[in-house]
């Protein structure tokens, strides 16, 4: 009884100074519960400054020339923006599938492949009696979306802070002028709740990645597979590793370690290709059409001038002043980066040394000997997110015309600039210093210290986040988070919602800003948003999920697990162990990732993807990469003057280059004789191609 006492005084003392943070450990169903949007696929929050004038506009533009969305204005006194929820008719959604050339699977009676939606074609699709659930919601939302992004200004518009040309996007300008703070679509319980239960908690089952694919779209659905794939294949050197280290540390059978992770790595990429070509087809995206036509970005600057595709005005940017700013300012400034990185990464290795010393000489500190190298990850924490605000300055001063170039270019200089960062102290220590036993050490405390802080700050940090703010959104919605508080909050609804000429909505949904302001002067009218706690404390999907953090795309993810295979790769031959440490966190990763998709962030847009695009090309680099190093490290490390005592220094180069050639033939060696794509995938590909030329 005393120790129930305590946790209840502890309890209340908590709530008293710290009302919002109380409650995030506690079950959120007992102080907010969500109620499902029926009626909306997709929502677009406006932001609190956007005028009245362009929200007419922008509603306006979407119901004369996209009717077959049915938009309605909802004013949310808890974000103090209006929102615009969206929702595509029947109809509406073929014509859109029919210009994304959406593939989705035939009836049995037709043969039952995969082939382009339109109208003609309708009743030969598996499903195409019941209009309410032929489309999936991913494939309703991604439709929706891609309307929105096709709607242009048929005139100029211009308002107080943004001015639309005849013929441009609006939904894009508007986006990347801030009018539109996001666009997202809504979560689907059912699905959601049966991957919370299949996808997040089975950590040594297979990935549902079908279901995967059907519910956030291929190009997350490849991620998860090529992550899944990984892992598997980790095993092998895992194994490996696990066995040269605990039997064998003769410098000798290090060479045949490396040897075996080299073709290792090759085999892995090469059946990934294979399973990759395989989902593509199953998918339906082997053959899509996905960069036949690209609009300009938003933010693409030039002198407008007639296109000879489009023949409308469209910003114009000479290649020459691209080309001109990356090789006399985006070079020279990536040289000056590394260069400052060097100096910072010296200074901690010194301080490292200097820590060992201290650390050696003292018996009761000497446990401690690891924390000096894993501070080695501050500074690498630091300069990754300095070297990516410097890649994002640089990619945009390079003003590329569409999405896809300005994506690309961006993932080049973040490789560069991450590769740089993550391997210069080891390639330091390796190289310079010829130190490998603390080569060994130090990778293994990257190693264990990256991924220790990367899955907390991705999926403990960010949940803790989301509580947080929805605690913050259910104190802020009924005055109080506990039923402690109900009665209080409940005489303080009563006495607003006299004093005020609008009833609160359950769901926490005002009318429209009155003609003339803006959201925020709307919301300094008075219109309050409460309920009475404890008897209706249900709030509308729209309103939580505009809450949640948005998720910024794949693009963090492949880049950790790119730095991960360097490190696996790259010093195979100094720390045979990297493998299983890999394997380890990758098995946390997938469910921590998984984690995040179903708890954390709102639903992304569905993409369609043939494959994971340049993440392969930058996988394939990297094993050539590794070759050189390995060699080179077994060249420095002494293991050929051990089996040849009496060889010169020039003899062990040439023996190291010949033996860097041969791994390097090896490589492309299995790369050749496995075939990218399996032959029954030919073969349907084939059968397919015949159809469509008899007929």
């Amino acid at each position: 009884m005393d120790i129930r006492r305590r946790l209840t005084e502890a309890s209340k003392l908590i709530q008293e100074k710290l009302p919002y943070g109380s409650h995030v450990i506690t079950p959120k169903k007992e102080w907010l519960q969500t109620v499902q949007e029926k009626d909306c696929d997709v929502v677009i929050v406006l932001s609190p400054t956007a005028d009245s004038l362009t929200i007419g506009w922008l509603k306006s533009s979407m119901e004369e020339f996209l009717p077959q969305l049915n938009v309605s204005s909802k004013y949310h006194p808890s974000t103090k923006s209006t929102c615009l929820h969206i929702k595509g008719s029947f109809n509406g959604l073929l014509k859109g599938a029919e210009q994304m050339r959406l593939v989705k699977e035939t009836a049995g009676a037709f043969g039952g492949d995969l082939s382009e939606v339109t109208h003609k074609k309708l009743l030969l699709f598996k499903g195409s009696e019941d209009e309410e659930t032929f489309f999936t919601t991913q494939e309703r939302q991604s439709i929706v979306h891609f309307l929105l992004n096709s709607l242009r200004s048929t005139k100029h518009f211009a308002a107080s802070n943004v001015y639309v040309r005849e013929g441009q996007a609006i939904v894009p300008k508007l986006l990347s002028r801030g009018i539109i703070k996001n666009i997202f679509p809504l979560h689907e319980y059912e699905k959601l709740k049966s991957l919370k239960t299949k996808w997040v908690p089975g950590f040594l089952k297979r990935q549902p990645i079908d279901h995967i694919k059907d519910y956030f779209g291929s190009h997350i659905g490849f991620y998860f597979a090529w992550l899944g794939h990984y892992t598997t294949a980790l095993t092998i050197p895992a194994i490996l590793g696990i066995i040269f280290w605990s039997y064998s540390q003769d410098n000798r059978s290090l060479v045949v370690f490396a040897f075996l992770n080299v073709v290792w790595a090759t085999t892995w990429l090469e059946t990934w290709k294979r399973r990759s070509a395989e989902m593509a087809y199953s998918w339906g995206t082997m053959d899509a059409h996905l960069n036949v036509f690209s609009e300009p970005r938003p933010q693409f600057k030039g002198p407008l001038k007639l296109c000879r595709v489009t023949g409308r005005l469209e910003p114009y940017y000479p290649s020459w002043k691209r080309n001109v700013f990356r090789y006399f300012v985006s070079l020279p400034v990536t040289l000056a980066g590394v260069y400052i990185n060097f100096w910072v990464m010296l200074f901690i290795l010194q301080f490292q040394d200097k820590c060992k010393d201290y650390l050696e000489s003292t018996a009761s500190l000497s446990c401690l000997s690891f924390v000096p190298k894993a501070l080695m990850a501050l500074p690498i924490a630091f300069f990754d997110k300095w070297y990516t605000k410097l890649a994002l300055w640089l990619n945009k001063q390079e003003n590329h015309r569409s999405e896809e170039d300005h994506q690309n270019h961006l993932i080049v200089k973040l490789l560069v600039f991450r590769f740089i960062n993550s391997f210069l102290s080891l390639f330091y220590i390796a190289f310079y210093l010829q130190d490998l036993v603390r080569l060994r050490e130090q990778l293994a405390a990257l190693l264990v210290t990256k991924q220790l802080t990367g899955n907390f700050k991705e999926s403990v940090l960010l949940y803790l986040q989301k509580r947080l703010q929805q605690a913050k959104l259910s104190f802020k919605l009924f005055g109080s988070l506990g039923p402690s508080g109900a009665m209080q909050s409940k005489t303080k609804a009563t006495k607003k919602e006299k004093d005020s000429d609008i009833d609160s909505d359950d769901d926490c949904l005002g009318p429209l800003p009155e003609e003339g302001t803006t959201n925020t002067e709307r919301d300094s009218q008075g219109h309050a948003e409460t309920s009475s706690p404890g008897m209706n404390r249900q709030v509308s999907q729209v309103v939580v999920e505009s809450n949640m953090k948005q998720y910024e795309g794949t693009f963090k993810d492949y880049l950790e697990i790119f730095v991960q295979f360097g490190y696996v790769t790259l010093f195979s031959s100094a720390f045979p162990l990297a493998a299983a440490c890999a394997l380890i966190s990758n098995i946390i990763e997938i469910r921590s990732d998984a984690f995040k998709f179903c708890y954390v962030f709102q639903r992304p847009f569905g993409q369609r993807a043939q494959s994971i695009g340049i993440w392969q090309d930058a996988m394939e680099l990297m094993g050539v990469v590794s070759i050189i190093v390995n060699c080179a490290l077994i060249g420095l490390s002494g293991q050929i003057q051990q089996v040849y005592p009496d060889i010169t220094t020039n003899q062990t180069i040439l023996l190291i280059v010949v033996l860097e050639h041969l791994l390097i033939a090896l490589k492309y060696g299995i790369s050749y004789a496995i075939p990218d794509i399996p032959e029954w995938v030919e073969e349907k590909i084939a059968r397919k191609e015949f159809l469509r030329r008899k007929l």
